[in-house]
């Protein structure tokens, strides 16, 4: 299982965790004609911005033919073209004017600790607080994060004992 954090963009999806369980999941902006799969609040970003797919344990993304473009670490992709996405690839959605307005990373394994601390004593305690902030809606679940972990745009690391580290 894989995951999507958003790292940059509008205020109100940062620190948001979305994890990947369909085969095809569409990234886009919610209109009143169209719900994606995941939602993101920047007008920059297109309805059917990009696709993820997941194919034998393999995750691809592609275009849909955004307006404003995606970046796929750091270099422009082609609207159509399937790219492989690695774990920690940062996807750049609407570049057209520059850098781009949201930023999203992908997390290929469910081993890895969303919070960037180190696992182990106390990820049982993270587990349950991880669990009571989560929404579910549509096969994707979204991770809502603390304000304090929110605030720089980048969750906060923890160390064993679950306290903050700068």
């Amino acid at each position: 299982m894989a995951f999507i954090i958003v790292k940059k963009g509008d205020a109100e999806d940062i620190g948001k965790i979305f994890t990947l369980r369909q085969a095809a999941t569409v990234i886009g902006r919610r209109t009143p004609q169209y719900k994606p799969d995941i939602e993101l609040n920047d007008e920059a970003v297109s309805r059917r911005h990009v696709e993820i797919l997941e194919k034998e344990g393999r995750y691809q993304i592609r275009d849909l033919g955004s307006t404003n473009g995606t970046v796929l670490n750091d270099d422009r992709i082609i609207s159509g073209r399937l790219y492989d996405l690695k774990h920690n690839c940062k996807i750049g959605l609407g570049t057209a004017a520059g850098p781009a307005h949201s930023l999203l990373i992908f997390k290929e394994t469910e081993s890895t600790n969303l919070l960037g601390g180190k696992a182990g004593i106390g990820q049982e305690r993270g587990a349950r607080r991880r669990q009571s902030r989560e929404t579910v809606a549509q096969g994707v679940r979204a991770i809502k994060l603390p304000v304090r972990e929110r605030r720089r745009g980048l969750p906060a690391r923890r160390d064993n004992q679950g306290r903050m580290v700068r």
